[in-house]
């Protein structure tokens, strides 16, 4: 059975999108049965990821090339498990959630501990900031998310 994650930001543009690749890159090198989308609550369709995102992953040797798309109904209701950035995130994700006609939601909650800055505007060396903490939370998040056991 494949484990549906989708990361939520607000552009999705930066964070939600580096966090789905490097996501992937871990996914694939595990060989875990898992599929990740990104979306962002005020995402404009179709925007590129940034060019400092495109670059800090890209010395992870992930050549990303994504682009935004809005949270909607539809994304959630493929989603097994939804990680957000922010409390503004889970909210808003919650809320589309409440009006999906299902008898099992997706699992909403914060990615890390605390809220994920947003680096759009904070220069390069906040995106390298964001890889590292991406780094090091996400594989122990994955692998979390591989040991449960699944219904």
């Amino acid at each position: 059975m494949t484990i549906h994650i989708l990361f939520v930001c607000t552009g999705n543009t930066c964070r939600s999108q580096m966090a789905q690749a490097m996501a992937e890159q871990i996914i694939t090198q595990q060989r875990w049965p898992f599929e990740c989308a990104s979306a962002g609550i005020r995402a404009t369709t179709g925007a590129p990821t940034t060019p400092e995102a495109v670059d800090v992953l890209s010395e992870l040797g992930i050549n990303w090339q994504g682009t935004s798309q809005q949270l909607s109904v539809e994304l959630l209701q493929q989603a097994d498990v939804v990680w957000v950035m922010a409390d503004e995130h889970r909210l808003m994700a919650q809320q589309l959630s409440a009006s999906l006609a299902l008898q099992q939601r997706p699992e909403i909650t914060l990615l890390a501990q605390q809220e994920v800055p947003d680096p759009l505007d904070c220069g390069r060396p906040a995106y390298a900031q964001l890889q590292l903490f991406l780094q090091s939370l996400l594989p122990q998040r994955l692998k979390a998310l591989a040991l449960e056991p699944q219904a």
